[in-house]
């Protein structure tokens, strides 16, 4: 049990570890990032990306990789604008930049590959297409459309990837495709594209005409627009190119190898990717419309999505509807036992993530559960302990409301550790501004009655005074606090 003067010299240690220059400094980021959502919804593209960009350069926990998380759709907008105003080699250069900060990003990797006309422009730009493909497949192993775009290469030049050649690529890609990573959107148009483009490079690994005449026959059993075409990818003067500078020596597939390509396409995947695109597309019109019911009808419970070729898309979309459904406030017709459902659902699917923890320990504090709250908060926190939320409420919930010394040394202990994350940036939920700010309310609110009841009733004080500074006089939490500080109010 620890004794008062083992509060006093915990609640010092606190009270030297409050740092009002980087609550003023979650409070700016918080704004940018939310000017940041501004400026993308008014379609603001140039003006948003480089706000993006300045935010990911800060390197500052979880307003970075929000920021990186727009910047990349937001730059593809980018691209096609410039390319539109006339601009190619600008676009091409802001891909390269991204690159330098995120070697290996798939979607941009594949983006910037895909965009050449022929080797020789590739070439010309300083882009070196191999080795970002090869980066993109040493980080991301199952990246579809980065095997995509090696086949399509390997049909012209005898580029070996890690020992493979072509009819080896094609049945690598076969045999993993209903593993296989998407970093297009899957939606019927891409599903349909990017199977005819694997038929067409698996009749271009085959060398008999009897052995393409098999591959047909498959293609026959499902959709006419997935009949592949042996259209040309590139210029002429792309066959001189390749002549001059890669010199092929084209070898041959055995026969064994032809016959493994033919057993490995498997038709009741290339079906299943049909049927789930129109799934994926169905329930992204959903999104789009904010009908978070329909999604959770349609992909809940998961189980019956879980070994589809898009089960990890589907996961994605489903674990937006369980958030966006958890956050809704409790009321007339929204039953807190819903909510609570909602979040143990969402920590089911994503049990790395320490958000759907979290707003559960939220939702179990308005329950006035304190102990269920606490253990949930409790693995919040081993989840996540450098998060900023998770330590702040195990403090709320031990110390709010206590005299309890047992209590009061503990939520001490956990409020150092907030304080101690709060530099990191690592907010576990979508640090809005109002979000930033409520917790940092608490933060500061609890700091300064927690350093009252260890007798640094002078310092309390002036924490408040500096938090009423920053975060509004009227703040109910910092009101609360000091009426509790100077005997006005017993209650938190």
């Amino acid at each position: 049990m620890p004794t008062q003067e083992h509060i006093q010299r915990e609640v010092q240690n606190l009270v030297h570890l409050v740092n009002f220059d980087e609550v003023e400094s979650q409070l700016h980021l918080a704004s940018q990032v939310n000017q940041m959502m501004r400026l993308a919804n008014q379609g603001r593209i140039r003006q948003t990306y480089d706000l993006a960009v300045s935010l990911i350069d800060a390197q500052k926990g979880t307003f970075s990789l929000l920021a990186a998380e727009l910047g990349e759709p937001i730059l593809l907008e980018l691209v096609l604008e410039l390319r539109d105003r006339g601009q190619p080699e600008e676009a091409i250069e802001e891909m390269k930049r991204w690159l330098e900060r995120f070697p290996g990003h798939p979607v941009v990797s594949c983006a910037l590959v895909d965009s050449f006309h022929s080797f020789s422009e590739e070439a010309l730009s300083g882009v070196h297409g191999k080795e970002i493909l090869n980066k993109v497949l040493e980080q991301h192993p199952r990246t579809l459309h980065a095997y995509l775009l090696v086949a399509r290469r390997m049909v012209f030049i005898n580029w070996l990837m890690r020992g493979q050649n072509l009819t080896q690529l094609v049945t690598h890609i076969w045999k993993g495709l209903r593993q296989m990573e998407w970093v297009i959107p899957p939606n019927r148009d891409n599903v349909r594209k990017t199977l005819s483009d694997l038929f067409m490079f698996s009749r271009f690994a085959l060398n008999s005409r009897a052995r393409r005449q098999r591959l047909d026959e498959l293609v026959e059993q499902t959709s006419e627009l997935l009949k592949p075409e042996e259209r040309p990818l590139w210029t002429p003067e792309d066959y001189q190119w390749i002549s001059a500078q890669w010199l092929p020596m084209v070898r041959r597939p055995t026969q064994r190898e032809q016959e493994e390509l033919l057993d490995s396409i498997d038709m009741q995947t290339v079906q299943d990717l049909l049927d789930d695109a129109e799934v994926y597309e169905q329930v992204k019109q959903w999104i789009n419309k904010y009908r978070w019911h329909h999604v959770y009808r349609k992909l809940i419970p998961f189980e019956r999505w879980a070994q589809r070729p898009l089960h990890g898309k589907f996961r994605e979309q489903a674990i937006l509807a369980l958030s966006a459904l958890s956050l809704q406030q409790p009321s007339r017709d929204v039953k807190l036992d819903d909510l609570l459902r909602y979040t143990e659902q969402w920590a089911e699917l994503a049990p790395n993530d320490a958000r759907p923890l979290v707003r559960k320990v939220i939702l179990l504090i308005g329950k006035n559960d304190a102990a269920a709250a606490l253990a949930v908060a409790e693995d919040a926190l081993r989840l996540s302990p450098h998060g900023i939320e998770p330590p702040a409420l195990v403090a709320l919930i031990l110390g709010a409301n206590t005299q309890d010394i047992h209590k009061i040394f503990q939520s001490a202990q956990a409020l150092q550790q907030a304080w101690r994350n709060l530099p990191l940036a690592q907010w576990i939920m979508h640090p809005h501004p109002a979000h930033v700010r409520e917790t940092l309310r608490v933060l500061v609110g609890l700091t300064a009655l927690i350093a009252s009841r260890g007798g640094l009733r002078q310092e309390a004080l002036r924490i408040l005074d500096e938090g009423e500074r920053l975060l509004g006089r009227n703040a109910p939490e910092l009101q609360m606090a000091r009426r509790r500080i100077t005997g006005a109010d017993e209650g938190w």
